[in-house]
């Protein structure tokens, strides 16, 4: 049938089913009240939007904050609200901002990708709307249909703002019964997953939350035809599979996702269902990741140890981040060493927080003499990376019985330094990080540790018996050892677990200066009392309780 008359009663006699997803931040009982009262809550600012909303007007220096406005999360929620509570303002406030939206804005007023998620909000709120209503019902419809007629002629080239688009297209050829957008964006859904999932199942843009966000419209899409009884291209599922095993090989022991490059925390793993077992080390070459768990971690213990490290390009798109062979790791129901997350993309402020959660000197990577690992300029409106990723390579991965290690190799284009860097898992719980940076010319290098936001008030230096010095954070102990003088320091640092929320945390620099040197860290998670473990190393390698690791150099196959 054709979708150019406007939603009517008999438009869905035969209704599809729908299975209604609600945001998460969204549902705040409190958030309903605040919009009942004229006041939007979003990426931790409120501001107030009148009654009737001035949906051109932005409060916020952040446009994102607007488009979480115009994307309608709340739409669902009022109609569940009054499901559950049977209170007609929820219905008359959601009737409000829907005549207000449809009487001041046209589509196309934001970015596409801001219509394909207003699309499925409504197409949400609809269906749990069923037949109640009915003015409101035909008002929505028939601006989805207006809606959806210039989507489709101005989706997004490639990548996830194009999947969140075809799925709102998809969901409104089947919730509306039109073969004809349903067919072609099914179509379009398998051409997109082709050229935006890599052969190892990651996402072009490597970024661990816009992985699992363009695989949910994927996921959703087959679940939608297949409660519909509509074909799915068999291709199509396979990708998607690969693309589902890598989400759940990147969530932690305790159920989130590292916030890795342009990235929140968050789980995922209801979406993804039941897979394979992880494995205690697991590559995915064309990413550039490996992720590593100790024993208890593979069989699901919430409290084991788990290593993500990235030796990856920066990805596709404007999403990732100066962070070459950066790591998160985890042990003990937290991530301890942190990968910071984006915070905002909002470059309005000062300081430019989108720029400083980018940048090289946030991540868990050694830096060389402050330098940014890609170029990284001002651009005409924002910054923006102006050169190549670094040259990385996963020289090898070892398994010897009771210890297994990764060696990752580095080359960035902006200096003249190898860095190698090698992490080894033993079973009795302790990690090391091994870094050996190779150069014909002094440079200044510092080893950083970006630290949880609880160890801000508590990280602090200790002293050996032997004149070593370590670091004792909340349940973790770090003991550096350095082939030169080794300055150590500490430095505010900033965590954001989802976008526009930041904590402080401490970084710990690890600092050296000299042509070729090395790097011995050992991180060891403990609880009770503060442990005692013998750890010395030099240029050769690394002892820990009287056990001896040999490091080849760079260059000759490279393992322990």
């Amino acid at each position: 049938m054709s979708l150019a008359m406007p939603l009517t009663e008999n438009t869905l006699l035969s209704r599809p089913i729908i299975r209604v997803r609600f945001e998460p931040e969204f549902q705040d009982v409190a958030l309903i009240e605040q919009l009942h009262l004229g006041r939007f809550s979003a990426h931790g600012e409120t501001h107030i939007i009148g009654a009737p909303v001035n949906w051109l007007d932005n409060p916020s220096d952040d446009i994102e904050w607007h488009i979480l406005l115009h994307k309608f999360f709340h739409a669902p929620v009022l109609v569940q609200a009054w499901l559950d509570s049977g209170e007609a303002r929820h219905i008359e406030l959601l009737d409000s901002h829907v005549r207000g939206w449809v009487a001041q804005v046209k589509p196309g007023h934001m970015a596409a990708d801001v219509t394909g998620r207003r699309i499925r909000n409504w197409i949400y709120a609809l269906s749990l709307l069923d037949g109640a209503f009915p003015a409101l019902r035909k008002l929505m419809g028939g601006s989805i249909c207006e809606q959806v007629t210039w989507l489709k002629d101005n989706l997004h080239p490639s990548r996830n703002h194009r999947t969140l688009e075809l799925f709102a297209i998809y969901i409104a050829g089947v919730f509306l019964g039109d073969d004809e957008w349903a067919d072609s964006a099914m179509a379009e859904l398998l051409a997109n997953a082709r050229s935006d999932f890599l052969p190892d199942g990651a996402h072009v843009e490597l970024s661990s939350h816009y992985h699992c966000i363009a695989l949910r419209n994927f996921v959703e899409a087959i679940q939608l035809a297949d409660d519909n009884g509509l074909v799915v291209p068999s291709e199509l599922r396979d990708i998607v599979a690969r693309a589902s095993h890598f989400a759940q090989m990147l969530h932690k022991p305790d159920g989130n996702i590292p916030a890795l490059s342009d990235a929140d925390v968050g789980d995922y793993r209801e979406m993804l269902g039941d897979g394979r077992a992880p494995k205690l080390i697991e590559k995915f070459p064309d990413a550039g990741f490996v992720i590593m768990r100790d024993k208890a971690a593979v069989a699901g213990d919430p409290m084991g140890h788990y290593l993500v490290l990235d030796c990856g390009a920066i990805g596709a798109g404007n999403h990732g981040h100066l962070d070459c062979l950066s790591f998160e790791f985890a042990a003990l129901g937290r991530s301890m060493v942190v990968d910071p997350g984006r915070y905002s993309y909002n470059e309005k402020a000062e300081p430019n927080w989108r720029a400083a959660f980018r940048q090289t000197r946030a991540h868990n990577l050694v830096q060389v003499d402050r330098l940014e690992q890609t170029r990284y300029r001002q651009g005409p409106k924002r910054m923006k990376v102006d050169g190549p990723s670094p040259q990385t390579q996963i020289v090898a991965i070892e398994e010897h019985g009771d210890w297994r290690q990764v060696h990752v190799r580095c080359e960035s284009a902006e200096y003249p330094v190898v860095h190698d860097r090698r992490v080894v898992a033993h079973d009795d719980g302790w990690w090391v990080i091994y870094d050996r940076l190779t150069s014909g010319e002094p440079h200044h290098y510092e080893a950083l540790f970006q630290l949880e936001p609880a160890a801000f008030d508590h990280a602090h230096v200790i002293e050996s018996p032997d004149g070593e010095r370590n670091m004792r954070a909340p349940d973790l102990l770090i003991m550096p050892r350095a082939g030169s003088s080794l300055d150590l320091s500490f430095e505010q640092g900033w965590v954001s677990p989802r976008y526009g929320e930041k904590h402080r945390a401490p970084r710990l620099i690890c600092g050296q200066r000299g042509k070729s040197v090395w790097f011995a860290t050992l991180l060891l998670p403990f609880q009770g009392g503060l442990p005692e473990l013998m750890f010395s190393a030099n240029e050769n390698g690394f002892a820990v309780a009287g056990r001896r690791y040999l490091v080849r150099q760079a260059g000759d196959g490279g393992s322990c």
